[in-house]
């Protein structure tokens, strides 16, 4: 395949802003602060194509998306082939923090630590049975409502991020969980598998190299929701590698606080893989009377007033009332 100078390289369908382009062609860890309607799904989308299509991703390596949701993680797959065809996009992988971790356990379980080690064929653990196995070293806990148990269960659970355990009772319960049981079959939750495959990788320096060698960008997205636990597996199979990273999120959006977001993820990014910020200025969906009453609402939210730009595609009075 004949790939595009990187000089000669354009955009495709879209007219990116100034901030946006940079953002594009650079080849440094980046972090991309954006609000609603900037276009972040789309940016990643043309860095994707940029990459693949001067070949700034060198064949036959790949490009790894890692999105929040699955919808987010489906739309972002379907743009990238849209924009640079079958061929191209088969080097695109773009997977949902939980796929992406159970990827890594799928992939290399045997190489996990026998007493940490799920059985082939696990299943995730429903909330029924998680109650009975917890119960069972927490006896204090028969008497919680259905609703606290179930959140101090899950917070118990994935108390320490990091293994293997210091707490006996906790690691008493994980082996309950993945080994002794009465179906022969592991029980786990999303939490755990991604703990497990961040204790995989950095275990094992031959799998971290070949993760490294597979990909050579990662792409981020929705980040302002990241937990503990998914930040530590990206650090785990990135930090200190020649993968380029770039976070793509906004603060302001942040909603998964009480499903255990980092709230200082961004600054840790910034912090750990030595990134760039850049920030998106222009609102693609909102008219321009829309933008100016955002923009005034910031003082009452305690957040800086930012310089948005409306779409140019946008009268200046779209948006008033008749």
């Amino acid at each position: 395949m004949k790939f595009v100078n990187p000089a000669d390289w354009k955009p495709e369908g879209v007219c990116l802003e100034d901030a946006a382009l940079e953002a594009v062609v650079s080849n440094k860890n980046l972090l991309v602060v954006a609000g609603p309607g900037a276009g972040k799904t789309e940016l990643l989308a043309q860095k994707a194509c940029y990459l693949l299509q001067t070949n700034t991703c060198p064949y036959p390596r790949k490009i790894l998306a890692i999105s929040f949701k699955k919808d987010a993680k489906s739309n972002l797959a379907e743009r990238v082939e849209k924009r640079c065809g079958k061929e191209l996009s088969k080097r695109f992988d773009s997977m949902t923090f939980d796929s992406f971790a159970k990827f890594i356990v799928d992939q290399f379980r045997l190489a996990i630590p026998e007493e940490y080690r799920p059985s082939q064929e696990y299943e995730i653990a429903n909330d029924e049975i998680l109650q009975e196995i917890f119960i069972k070293h927490f006896p204090d806990a028969i008497h919680y409502k259905k609703s606290k148990l179930n959140k101090i269960m899950h917070a118990t659970i994935k108390k320490e991020i990091s293994l293997p355990h210091k707490n006996q009772t906790l690691k008493n319960l994980w082996y309950d969980l993945l080994i002794d049981n009465e179906t022969g079959k592991s029980q786990v939750t999303f939490s755990m598998i991604s703990i497990l495959a961040e204790y995989l990788i950095r275990t094992n320096p031959l799998i971290l190299r070949a993760l490294n060698a597979t990909y050579s960008h990662v792409f981020l997205d929705e980040f302002q929701d990241t937990t503990f636990i998914q930040y530590e597996l990206v650090r785990t199979c990135f930090l200190q590698s020649s993968v380029k990273l770039i976070a793509v999120g906004d603060s302001k959006q942040r909603i998964m606080v009480w499903a255990g977001a980092k709230t200082d993820v961004f600054e840790a990014f910034k912090h750990d893989f030595k990134s760039t910020e850049i920030e998106l200025l222009m609102n693609h969906r909102s008219a321009p009377r829309l933008i100016q009453l955002q923009t005034s609402l910031y003082p009452l939210l305690n957040k800086e007033k930012a310089h948005i730009q409306a779409n140019d595609r946008w009268n200046m009075q779209d948006g008033e009332a008749n």
